[in-house]
């Protein structure tokens, strides 16, 4: 999409062209959608022959931004689809492409139209791009839950089949089939990039009361099993030719290897590079990004677009805010939750995706994985430390000064951070400072863009990485892993 958005904005995407032609009957939009701007998301509209539904999305009017739902006639039969969007938080689209809508509950909105829509349709079908898991993503109080797909399965009547969707589990597995139970919809979700497809079977069977379903099954199937249609290959192999070329377009080079697999363990020159980007742009302080993948590899040589994208592959922009020292301490924090020590051994929290954790440049400092992770009291953080309880982080300088940054020090700092965590993305903000930080500058660049322009400037990437932070233990023998 980025490069249809920004690189070919007069092309019809071939996604849009291939959904077109296989004669879709509708789409929901989801988050992805969104976050390339309401001018790209117009293009998507313009060139689909199906519509794409949102329930949920309330424009300025107080109307749906988005169709509610579509009813599509199948002989007999009348089939009715309602869509449902994650209710998007700031987290999830950069600033530059926020779009004037309010995201509804999923529940009270799919109650709403459930109402409405059941005496119409003999099959009533939720689409939605939302999980089934309420618990994932995150939770910022006061906004509807992300992933309700679930709750709405069980708190809402009327629905025969829910299709989920944006966390990208599969459900059922690839191979497996599953039968739906009595007086509950059947819920799938079709896995992600492609990989996987459900085939859904219903059987209707006709009383004097109408149609209604008789039983339900879904089957998921492995993609890779499936025969690509030659006439399809054909008609997007100059699309696929031409992306390629863009991706593999070369920005800069690398006398040294760039690798993440050790990224979310120690200081490497992947994430010094993406931390070092944010600092120049902003000539900033301190800077934090996550390492988004662990598998990346760059040999030495040329760095291409298509490198850029994998070390960045979402599309954040940035924030210049005001911390200070505490601010910052509580940050890394926050962060440290990502370990936990086992034995001999430092481990990543299950519980804690890898994206989740950020990494600081501008500053050195310690992660001493035997203390506790943070301070807490009950299951909030306090403002004054609590002599009972260690904290991990140790031995924070900033580097511009080498002067020490302690836990009390009152001096402001200039940090980037990306708009994911700016808007609550991993409760950085939300848990660990309830005032917020003051906003110096925003920038509409995307921050995949910001990365590309410095590499572009390095020419060539030597000597990056400067061990400025370490994760430590008091265990003899630990090993971090």
């Amino acid at each position: 999409m980025d490069y249809y958005n920004h690189e070919a904005p007069d092309m019809t995407h071939p996604l849009m062209d291939a959904m077109n032609v296989m004669a879709y009957d509708a789409a929901t939009v989801g988050n992805h959608e969104l976050e390339q701007g309401s001018a790209f998301m117009q293009r998507l509209l313009d060139a689909s022959d199906f519509p794409w539904l949102a329930a949920n999305s309330t424009g300025t009017t107080g109307e749906p931004v988005f169709q509610p739902y579509t009813i599509i006639r199948r002989g007999e039969l009348s089939i009715g689809i309602i869509g449902l969007t994650v209710p998007v938080s700031p987290s999830m689209v950069p600033t530059s492409a926020q779009m004037e809508i309010q995201w509804s509950d999923m529940v009270e909105t799919a109650r709403r139209y459930a109402e409405e829509l059941r005496p119409k349709v003999d099959l009533l079908i939720g689409m939605f791009h939302a999980g089934f898991d309420a618990t994932e993503g995150t939770l910022l109080p006061g906004r509807p839950v992300p992933n309700a797909s679930r709750m709405v399965a069980e708190q809402v009547p009327g629905f025969d089949l829910i299709l989920g969707g944006h966390t990208h589990h599969t459900i059922p597995p690839a191979g497996k089939t599953i039968v739906a139970i009595a007086g509950e919809p059947l819920k799938i979700m079709a896995g992600s990039h492609g990989k996987t497809a459900a085939l859904i079977t219903a059987e209707m069977e006709k009383t004097s009361l109408g149609w209604h379903p008789r039983n339900l099954t879904a089957s998921m199937i492995s993609l890779a099993t499936v025969k690509p249609d030659s006439r399809m290959v054909a008609r997007y192999q100059p699309a696929y030719q031409q992306v390629n070329s863009y991706m593999d377009a070369v920005v800069c080079s690398t006398a040294i290897a760039i690798s993440t697999h050790a990224s979310r363990r120690e200081d490497t020159a992947a994430i010094d590079l993406i931390n070092r980007a944010q600092l120049a742009w902003f000539d900033a302080d301190i800077s934090f990004s996550s390492s988004f993948t662990t598998s990346l590899e760059i040999p030495p040589g040329p760095i291409t677009v298509r490198d850029v994208f994998a070390l960045y592959p979402y599309e954040n922009t940035l924030f210049l805010v005001e911390m200070t020292g505490r601010q910052v301490h509580n940050y890394l924090r926050w962060a440290s939750r990502y370990y936990r020590i086992s034995g001999d051994s430092v481990l990543a929290n299950p519980a804690i995706p890898g994206y989740q954790y950020d990494i600081a440049e501008g500053i050195g400092y310690q992660i001493n994985v035997t203390n506790s992770p943070q301070i807490l009291r009950g299951n909030r953080p306090v403002t004054e430390p609590d002599s009972t309880v260690a904290n991990r982080i140790e031995k924070v300088v900033f580097l511009r000064d080498g002067s020490t940054v302690s836990y009390d020090d009152n001096r402001t700092y200039r940090v980037v951070i990306n708009s994911y965590r700016m808007f609550g993305g991993g409760q950085y903000i939300v848990e660990n400072d309830r005032v917020g930080y003051r906003v110096l500058e925003a920038s509409t660049v995307p921050a995949r863009q910001v990365l590309t322009r410095y590499l572009g400037s390095l020419g060539m990437v030597k000597d990056v990485e400067n061990n400025n932070w370490q994760v430590i233990t008091g265990a003899p023998g630990a090993t971090t892993e």
